[in-house]
Parts: C-alpha cells; structure tokens; sequence
C-alpha cells in the first residue's frame, strides 16, 4: 500500500516537469530594432529641460504621446503616433516604415518633412543620409551609460547617434535609452555646447486632463 501514493507522486511530479517545461519563454527582444529604443505609450508623459549655451538649463517643457494616429505623408497613409509639447502645444508625429523611425517635429510647420530619426540594425558602425529636403548624415557611435547629474538617474546601453551635416561645422548628438527613449541630445559647434535637451523624468503614469 505504501507503494501506491510514492507512483502518484512520481506521476504528479512528472506532469509538472512536463507542463513547465511546455511553456513557452516570451521572446527576446529585437535590440536591434531601432523601436525598442522609443518606447511609446498614451499614458506617458517626459519632461525634459532646455539646454542653452555651455549646455545651461533655461526652461523646461514637457511631451505626452497623446493618441495614435494615420496621416498623410508623401502620398501615403502613414499610422503613428501623435505626440504634444507643452507649453508651446505643438504636435509632432511619429511613424516607423520597415526599419526607420520617421519623426516631423511639427505637423503645421511650413516644412513638414520627416527627418530619418533612428535606423536598423541599431548597431555600431550604422550609418544613413536624411532625406532629400535634409543635409545631414547620422552614424551609429556605439552603447554607452549616460549619468544625467540633472536627473540624478543613470541610463543604461543607451545608443549614441552622431549627426554631422556638409554645410557646417556642427555635430549633434542623440542618446537613446531602452526604458525611456532619448534621454539626450547636444548641439556642439567645434567643442562648445551651443543647445540641447535633457530629461528629467518619465512619468508611465500619466493620465491627460
């Protein structure tokens, strides 16, 4: 008789093994992607402070991706995401086409042309030319840990893009960070830091009034 609950326990034991081993890891992520490093969402709001020259904070302002949206750009239908700027209530708009993020920093700009934002296979050594209606060449510098001594955070395996144009001397610099999207960006003729942008913080709770 005592033999008896043993087998049940060897056969319940084995059922379980089975049943754990049958479940299905969830994916890696696609690092690759240049969408995993603009994590997108409607209850998201950033806050970012505006950097002046020898990259001082002057203000700060705010963006919330407020709803997803389709327009039209170029001829065709594009689904994306809108995205507001406070205080100055502009609205930018967001799409991705195969492995490019397109990004138009105002959709009622006199010129409204996505700028090539982020490329795949985000990797060292990536490189791309804007648009036509741009003069600016963008390479993939690497991954590094950025400390935001405004923040107090440090954003780890941020991607470093350097965009370089043929018509100045200027170079301007973009991290972007998995968890929160770009979290930098600096403006640098020769070595002095002439404008930029850095956040402050990433609210994933935010609920629009």
């Amino acid at each position: 008789m005592k033999k008896i609950p043993l087998a049940l326990f060897v056969l319940l034991l084995f059922f379980t093994v089975m049943q754990c081993g049958g479940k299905k890891k969830p994916p890696a992520p696609d690092t690759k992607n240049p969408k995993y490093y603009f994590p997108i969402n409607p209850t998201y709001e950033w806050t970012y402070a505006s950097l002046g020259l020898d990259c001082e904070v002057y203000d700060t302002f705010f963006v919330t991706a407020t709803n997803k949206n389709v327009r039209y750009v170029d001829g065709v239908n594009q689904s994306g995401w809108d995205m507001v700027s406070l205080p100055s209530g502009d609205t930018s708009f967001m799409f991705q086409v195969a492995d490019t993020i397109f990004y138009i920093k105002s959709i009622h700009s006199s010129r409204p042309d996505p700028y090539k934002l982020l490329v795949g296979p985000i990797e060292a050594g990536t490189f791309w030319k804007d648009r036509f209606s741009y003069d600016f060449d963008y390479i993939i510098i690497g991954f590094e840990d950025v400390y935001s001594s405004l923040a107090g955070v440090t954003y780890r395996g941020c991607v470093k893009v350097s965009r370089t144009s043929s018509d100045n001397d200027i170079t301007k610099y973009f991290w972007w960070s998995p968890e929160y999207g770009r979290v930098k960006e600096v403006t640098y003729l020769s070595a002095q830091c002439q404008s930029g942008e850095e956040l402050l913080s990433l609210d994933k709770t935010h609920v629009p009034p």
